[in-house]
């Protein structure tokens, strides 16, 4: 969050443009491209597991798979230490934090963007 924070007060001084790195439109479109060539590779693909950070990687595609098969599973896969999305959909408040190797879920906070995609495409969030 302190990261978001120092990156739009910067914006305010330089004027560039801020593109958040999972809850804009054009980033979880972008996403969507993955599912979209697997499901090209893959015709069979059923199922698809998905990480969850912030949200735009599931969000997108989930988006793009659905709209391909619409029976289509998806289910994400969450680490325990961020469980922000999990809380945000269960409700719940479990703490955020520790060390990870993989920075780009090490979210605290779930989308505005991606929440509501991820609560109506997404069947699963598996902590781990």
């Amino acid at each position: 969050m302190q990261s978001e924070a120092r990156a739009e007060e910067d914006c305010g001084r330089a004027r560039p443009r801020w593109v958040h790195p999972y809850d804009d439109a054009r980033i979880i479109a972008g996403q969507g491209t993955i599912a979209l060539e697997m499901l090209e590779d893959e015709t069979e693909l059923d199922v698809l597991v998905i990480p969850i950070g912030g949200g735009g990687l599931i969000a997108g595609n989930a988006i793009a798979a659905r709209a391909r098969r619409p029976s289509i599973e998806i289910i994400g896969g969450r680490m325990r230490a961020f469980p922000s999305m999990w809380n945000a959909i269960h409700h719940e408040e479990r703490p955020c934090g520790g060390a990870t190797l993989a920075e780009g879920i090490a979210v605290s906070k779930a989308g505005a963007l991606t929440l509501p995609i991820v609560r109506d495409l997404v069947g699963d969030i598996v902590l781990g």
